[in-house]
């Protein structure tokens, strides 16, 4: 099944606790593909997976190379290489420049979903993410950021927020109904259902 909206998360220092509140928010059965690259290098794949699956009733799932994505389901990969998205595949380049590798992730997002992209960022460090979000806006998609008093490492939401791009910026907990808004507007046909803060 088509994904109703493609939901890349962005995280680092502090963001596997914010990805576990969302996921323990998120209804399964909503229609979105969630895609989540943390940079978490002492981190597996498979850890960080296993630990969400406690979570979520959704199929938690490795990104690996040439993996079709669909809806209900959660991706996750600690950048163990550059990870893009084309033609509703993951390619996963482990020879790539991965020194920014959110904004890599959510430009090849824009690319792929045009306005059916959300970017999420969450906590960490430094302003990974913040060219790949204006992408996602550029392209017509939504943009939602961790609010910075709830952040670990507030680096990461600060930056994201200084872009001007976000539409909204809540807590982890609150970011599920934000998305389940999106996808009642994107099953009504609506185009943009919210508006830059």
């Amino acid at each position: 099944m088509k994904p109703l909206a493609i939901i890349g998360i962005g995280a680092a220092t502090g963001g596997l606790s914010a990805l576990e509140q969302m996921l323990d928010n998120l209804p399964d059965g909503s229609g979105l593909a969630v895609v989540a690259l943390l940079v978490l290098p002492r981190e597996s794949d498979v850890q960080v997976a296993a630990l969400l699956q406690h979570h979520t009733g959704m199929a938690v799932r490795p990104i690996r190379n040439g993996v079709l994505f669909q809806a209900d389901s959660i991706y996750v990969t600690t950048v163990q290489a550059q990870v893009t998205v084309r033609d509703g595949r993951f390619a996963a380049d482990p020879d790539a420049d991965a020194h920014y590798p959110i904004d890599a992730l959510f430009a090849s997002l824009a690319e792929e979903a045009g306005p059916r992209a959300v970017g999420v960022i969450l906590s960490g460090e430094g302003d990974d993410g913040t060219r790949g979000i204006r992408a996602i806006r550029a392209a017509g998609g939504t943009v939602v950021v961790q609010h910075p008093l709830s952040a670990h490492a507030d680096g990461m939401p600060r930056h994201a927020i200084a872009t001007g791009v976000c539409d909204d910026i809540l807590y982890p907990h609150q970011i599920p109904l934000f998305l389940l808004k999106l996808r009642a507007g994107r099953q009504a046909g609506a185009g943009r259902v919210f508006s830059a803060v």
